[in-house]
């Protein structure tokens, strides 16, 4: 499978390749409920049908931030309703591979946002 590598000096979100369609998943670590949330992201090439669970929720307002650790260097705030749906879906004893379009799209480029909602129906 096509990967890039995702160096944590250049920052979390490397740009996307610009030939074919290309995403991020993110690489779930194991762990008990209630314990710090951490994660790898990776580039991956949807043309190689990488295996992945597409987490789908609603943003909503967040009285209250959390936190996810990110490639071992990066605290990344999210909100409440997406903490506590990790919380819920990640696995005691293994890790898993998900999609969840506020820590695998860099939120803050807009052009990748829209490159991104392109392609929803291939991500899902």
């Amino acid at each position: 499978m096509d990967e890039l590598p995702q160096p944590g000096v250049a920052g979390l979100h490397q740009p996307l390749p610009v030939e074919g369609h290309w995403i991020r998943v993110m690489d779930l670590k194991p762990g008990r409920p209630g314990k710090a949330l951490r994660a790898k992201l990776r580039t991956v090439a949807l043309k190689h049908n990488p295996y992945y669970e597409a987490l789908s929720y609603t943003w909503g307002a967040s009285t209250k931030q959390r936190t996810i650790k990110i490639n071992g260097e990066y605290t990344v705030s999210i909100t409440d309703n997406l903490y506590d749906a990790l919380q819920r879906l990640r696995r005691r004893s293994r890790g898993q591979t998900m999609w969840v379009d506020a820590i695998c799209i860099n939120q803050s480029s807009t052009a990748e946002r829209s490159q991104q909602v392109s392609i929803m129906c291939e991500v899902y």
